[in-house]
């Protein structure tokens, strides 16, 4: 059900949803969020940064150009043979290439080194019939001096269409742009954001309360086809000029938020630009970052105190059905 998002700041709009009452939640504290290539870079220093480098990325790809295929392997897949990415773009953007790119990530702290040798084994065994076509793509999460220097000279060997090379300090400017993705990174440095959660961590939170944990599986039995038009609808509704409200009805507040959270999950493009807001504080990271085109307000008062954003941009509400 859509209504404007006009409506939003009317009570009686609430009361025709059946809302009669609304459980609270907590709130997280909220404290800078800003994230530097320093701490980039010291992030990269641990074990967690090796298996979770692919899945930033892949996220933040999806919210640059037009990516028709999209393959970064992640966590416990980080170890197969292949590229560490591989990526197909309609469109290119200062971000990624235009058309077919590979691939290769890094948190050695001698990023030359490394560089060097992903650049070699791959130009070795990559057909030049491919490389003639392919940009390769070399990313450290380090602070990469030689980085310049670096790309200069590879380029003038020839051997790929085009080579980019990208570093901690690049990866810092990608998430100035993608403040739903830079929202869960903040949250796996340990940082929070002002009123606001990633979808990600909603959905943890949520579905580790209980033991046995809440599976998404189980979430969406006999709701299968509930998932895909709540996906299918939220994808065609980023892209009109005028904000809208979508309202999801369950048993309650939490559940509405969690199975939203869980539909969503499996899906990177949306991921990239979703949030979750816990507080009515939350709504000023919203309007500030035009990147984020779903905003998920976790009780409908939080709904009731926005105030008209831009277009491009929807806002979500769950309703608590008396029983």
């Amino acid at each position: 059900l859509v209504q404007h998002i006009g409506r939003l700041c009317d009570p009686a709009h609430l009361r025709d949803y059946g809302v009669s009452k609304v459980r609270r939640l907590i709130v997280p504290i909220k404290i800078s969020m800003k994230i530097t290539a320093t701490k980039i870079a010291q992030w990269a220093k641990t074990k967690k940064a090796q298996v979770t480098l692919p899945r930033l990325i892949r996220r933040l790809a999806h919210t640059a150009g037009k990516p028709t295929e999209a393959d970064f392997p992640a966590g416990d897949s980080t170890g197969l043979p292949g590229w560490d990415g591989e990526l197909v773009s309609e469109s290119g953007s200062p971000w990624i290439p235009k058309g077919t790119s590979y691939w290769e990530f890094s948190c050695e702290a001698e990023a030359t080194r490394k560089a060097n040798k992903d650049y070699e084994k791959r130009t070795k065994s990559t057909a030049r019939t491919i490389r003639s076509k392919a940009t390769l793509v070399t990313l450290s999460a380090r602070k990469w001096s030689q980085k310049k220097v670096w790309l200069k000279k590879k380029r003038q060997a020839k051997q790929w269409a085009d080579i980019r090379a990208y570093d901690a300090n690049d990866i810092e400017q990608w998430l100035d742009q993608n403040a739903a993705v830079a929202l869960e990174f903040a949250e796996d440095l340990g940082l929070i954001g002002p009123g606001v959660e990633s979808v990600g961590r909603r959905w943890d939170g949520w579905s580790q309360q209980s033991k046995p944990l809440i599976s998404a599986e189980a979430m969406f039995i006999d709701r299968q086809s509930t998932r895909e038009r709540i996906v299918g609808e939220l994808r065609q509704r980023t892209e009109p000029n005028q904000p809208e409200l979508y309202a999801v009805r369950a048993d309650s507040v939490d559940e509405a938020v969690a199975f939203v959270c869980a539909s969503l999950v499996n899906h990177s493009d949306l991921m990239a630009c979703t949030v979750v807001v816990t507080t009515p504080e939350g709504w000023r990271f919203v309007e500030t970052n035009p990147s984020i085109k779903i905003a998920i307000a976790a009780r409908p008062e939080i709904a009731e105190s926005t105030r008209q954003r831009p277009p491009h941009n929807l806002r979500m509400r769950q309703d608590e059905i008396p029983p």
